[in-house]
């Protein structure tokens, strides 16, 4: 019995045992979710891609958001396929095998690449779009048409908010781009119309436009003061080293020549080039779209001004540039230039003053004869002894001569009736240079440095002037008696030097905020020696210590900035500051006894607020604020008598003007329909503003004359806006843009005692096509309209009214890829302006050229420039109380031969393999 007993105790403890370790059965999941995110080939999000998952039971569709991501919810199977693709990209499918108990499943990233469709010759990228970071804007170089042989140039005319003028100068939301980097880089000293001009579009994988707030900032993470922008160029990986060579030759033959050449390489900071070229052009020809491909490619435009009517200019320039990494550690810039340049110009233009008093019209004609030659040196040098330090020599030196004749004759009529004939002759000298060091060191704590930078300019001119002033008290003419005479020979010296120092601390506090500090001193001193001899009529020279000006100043400023930066989430940023400048002038006079003595210290608020839906929608708002001291000549006592008819007069009790400025941009881009929007609001509104003051004084030798006196005044302000919309159809061969801008200016003066308001309105409108409706043709229609209104508040001022409607079309006729037909043409309706010239110009540029050699990078050209020789349309320039209307060269029409071979090879180099920032610069 017990041992039946014990068998049963036994097989009773061994089930137990068995049940308690048995394995846990899991049960399958009916349904998972399944997520990843989409990204480009430099980890960027896709938007707006298309994900598909597919299985045996399920049949998903979705589209990633703004960040890339994806997520599917109720998938049936732990075994599918996804692809995911968008317009632009490679379709990418991947199939994954998961344990089906797990409840959520997150995918690794799906990297997708960009493909490339062909339009029979035309290269059609998929769409991107522009993407808004902090402080940059990043357009992807596959979004757009581009062509064989294309330059950057080309490129950046057909991205959203860029333009390129017919200089070369790059507008972005309607700024400036300054300078140029190449894969974060300074391309051969930041020269940007160099870069736009040879760097062939083939290369480029993206553009950056950088709002860059100096060395000290990008250092420090610390904003002061206004940014600038900056162009940089991110290469392909395999087109990131590059040899380029050049020769331009063009001539009619006549009065129009250039011969110019160039060699460069370069290999991220390894840089070296050397270019030299000559130019002799007409005076005052109208400046016309560039038409061919030698015309566009040009560097140094040698450019006149509008203005002149007839002369001559010859320019001879030519540079130098070497810049290497020595080792890790250290680096060095250095760029020489030269100038040498004569130009004899003519002049006339018709003037309108409008007084309380009456009207003086102006009839001016003059003749002026300059030679300048100049150099300038630039090093720097960067050296970052560990990872913690880093220090940066910048140093400029540079000299300038100009040697000048002019003479000219102003017939007024009005309130005031006279001739005056002037005769000028001078020489002036202008040595200077600029020395900066600046300091970084980095504290272990991430996010936490201290930056000290030290500046040091000088500058000093010294000129001899031989002026003579004869008077007419009538308009009769050369007949006309000579009433008045005055003839004085001036020695001038000026030396002008500035001194800085600056301190900017930067410390994170936790995760998101940042805290930073800036102080700085700066002081100026300017020492200015005028001394003047009279020669009377019978060639005595007098010493005349009444006009005389010797004088010297020194100012004082002592800014302290401090400011916070909030950083939390991705789609908001808040960056606050106060900012308090202390200001101290000194001036004394070698004529007069008195000292002038002015202190002044303001507190001024900053304020910016970024908010940022995704990578492809930016608001910004803003406000700072700004204390302008009045110049020196501005509070001077001693009078300026260089014109006699127009004396100025300084004011000692002029106060510091302080300027509000807020703005407001709004930035975004639609993926689905490639729409593109830029909107931009700004103002200005200026307290005690330093403002002129003219009267009219009967002078018993002059008859009538101007004074100018300085005083302050409020109600000064201007308003700004400007918008861009791009809409591109029909895979980008087709894209409509309409740009408009609309500022108005309330500006103030004081007329004869009385205040004036003069209230500007300026408007203008763009609507722009470029098309590309077969392979062989590309032509781009616009319509451009300009309004220009300015009233005056005092009764008896006229109101100044001109309009421009402008109708043009430009394009290329491609017969093969070797022979191609350029046009630009333009008719301008013009109303309101006055001095003789073409009113409605209609105005024909066209070229034919033909690619040479093997290689196909030589190139000969025949261009016609205005063919109906109507390029002469009047300028004109808003005054104080009226305006100057200049009529251009008649002259405008002109044939060229040009020829030009530009050699050049492309390659990854050591590159190859290497990883990137992004700024294209590569890691070693």
């Amino acid at each position: 019995m017990k041992k039946i007993i014990c068998a049963f105790l036994y097989l009773l403890l061994g089930y137990t045992l068995y049940a308690q370790n048995k394995p846990v059965v899991t049960v399958p999941l009916a349904v998972r979710e399944v997520s990843g995110i989409v990204r480009d080939s430099v980890a960027g999000g896709v938007e707006g891609a298309i994900v598909r998952l597919a299985s045996s039971k399920d049949t998903l569709l979705t589209q990633t958001n703004e960040f890339g991501v994806f997520i599917f919810k109720e998938v049936k199977s732990a075994e599918f396929i996804i692809t995911a693709g968008r317009i632009g990209f490679l379709r990418k499918s991947q199939k994954y095998l998961y344990n089906d108990t797990k409840a959520r499943l997150i995918l690794k990233p799906i990297i997708l690449r960009t493909e490339s469709e062909l339009l029979k010759e035309v290269t059609i990228k998929g769409k991107v779009g522009p993407k808004y970071l902090t402080d940059t804007v990043e357009f992807w170089a596959d979004d757009y048409i581009i062509r064989d042989y294309a330059k950057l140039e080309d490129l950046l005319r057909k991205m959203e908010g860029i333009s390129v003028d017919k200089d070369g100068t790059v507008m972005h939301q309607g700024q400036e781009v300054k300078r140029a980097k190449f894969n974060g880089i300074n391309y051969f000293g930041g020269d940007i119309k160099s870069a736009i001009k040879e760097l062939p579009a083939n290369i480029v994988e993206r553009i950056q436009i950088i709002d860059d707030y100096g060395d000290q900032a990008r250092a420090t993470g610390v904003k002061t003061g206004e940014s600038t922008k900056v162009l940089n160029v991110v290469s392909k990986a395999d087109k990131s080293v590059g040899t380029m060579y050049s020769i331009t030759a063009e001539s009619n033959f006549d009065n129009r020549n250039y011969v110019g050449g160039s060699a460069r390489h370069i290999d991220g900071y390894d840089q070296k080039g050397v270019n030299i070229s000559i130019d002799q052009i007409p005076a005052g020809i109208n400046m016309n779209a560039a038409v061919g491909t030698i015309s566009g490619a040009r560097r140094n435009y040698l450019q006149s001004s509008s203005s002149a009517d007839g002369g001559k200019l010859s320019d001879l320039n030519g540079g130098l540039t070497y810049s290497k990494r020595i080792n890790d550690k250290l680096t060095f810039e250095s760029n020489y230039t030269f100038k040498k340049s004569k130009t004899n110009t003519s002049r006339s233009s018709l003037s309108e003053e409008y007084y309380n008093d009456g009207q003086v019209n102006g009839s001016r004609s003059s003749s002026n004869d300059n030679q300048v030659q100049s150099h300038r040196f630039n090093g720097v040098l960067d050296y970052s002894p560990s990872k913690f330090d880093k220090l940066k020599i910048n140093a400029d030196l540079g000299y300038n001569e100009n040697k000048s004749l002019s003479g000219s004759q102003f017939l007024q009529t009005g309130a005031i009736n006279l001739i005056q004939q002037t005769d000028n002759s001078g020489i002036t000298k202008t040595p200077n240079y600029r020395a900066a060091v600046l300091y970084t060191h980095y504290f272990k704590k991430a996010g936490s440095n201290i930056s000290m930078t030290v500046n040091s300019t000088s500058k000093k001119e010294e000129e001899e002037r031989d002026d003579l002033n004869t008077f007419y008290n009538n308009t009769a003419g050369d007949n006309a008696d000579r009433d008045y005479e005055l003839h004085n020979l001036r020695t001038i010296s000026r030396l002008n030097s500035n001194n800085s120092f600056q301190a900017v601390y930067s410390h994170p506090f936790g995760k998101y905020l940042k805290m930073g500090l800036t102080g700085s001193v700066t002081y100026l001193d300017f020492s200015n020696k005028q001394l003047v001899n009279s020669i009377d009529q019978n060639g005595q020279i007098n010493k005349v210590d009444s006009l005389s000006r010797v004088f010297n100043y020194q100012t004082i400023e002592t800014p302290l900035i401090i400011s916070f930066n909030y950083n939390k989430n991705t789609w908001y940023e808040v960056s606050v500051g106060l900012k308090t400048m202390g200001n101290y002038m000194r001036g004394s006079f070698k004529t007069l006894k008195n000292v002038i003595q002015r202190d002044a210290l303001n507190v001024m608020p900053n304020f910016t607020l970024f908010l940022r839906s995704s990578r492809k929608a930016e608001l910004r708002i803003s406000y700072n604020a700004s204390v302008q001291q009045p110049s020196f000549e501005q509070i001077l006592p001693i009078p300026d008598v260089i014109d006699p008819l127009n004396t100025r007069f300084g004011n000692t009790d002029l106060k510091s003007s302080f300027t509000h400025r807020p703005s407001i941009t709004y930035n975004v881009y639609s993926a689905a329909s490639g729409l593109n929007l830029q909107i931009a609001f700004a103002a200005g509104f200026t307290n005690d503003k330093v403002i002129n003051s003219q009267i009219l004084i009967n002078d018993p030798k002059l008859g009538i004359r101007r004074e100018t006196h300085f005083i302050n005044s409020d109600g000064d302000y201007n308003l700004t806006s400007f918008y861009n919309i791009v809409k591109p159809f029909t895979n980008a061969r087709y894209s409509v843009s309409l740009d408009g801008s609309v500022n108005y200016v309330n500006a103030i003066s004081m007329n004869n005692g009385l205040q004036n308001v003069g209230k500007t309105f300026i408007a203008i409108q763009d609507i722009n096509l470029n098309a590309t409706p077969v392979h062989w043709l590309e032509i781009n229609p616009g319509l451009k309209f300009r309004l220009n209104r300015t009233a005056f508040t005092l009764p008896g001022f006229s109101e100044i009214n001109s309009t421009v409607t402008e109708f043009n079309t430009n394009g290329k006729l491609y017969f093969s890829k070797l022979w191609v037909f350029g046009f630009d043409a333009g008719k301008s309706l013009v109303r309101g302006l006055t001095a003789s010239g073409a009113q409605n110009p209609f105005i024909v540029n066209m070229n034919i050229e033909k690619r040479m050699f093997k290689q196909k990078n030589g190139m000969l050209s025949l261009l016609l420039m205005d063919a109906l020789k109507q390029n002469n349309l009047v300028s004109r320039n808003l005054t104080t109380n009226g305006f100057v209307d200049s009529r251009s060269n008649t002259n405008s029409r002109y044939f060229l031969l040009q020829f030009s071979w530009s050699p050049q090879s492309w390659s990854a180099g050591s590159n190859a393999g290497k990883a990137r920032s992004r700024d294209g610069m590569f890691i070693n």
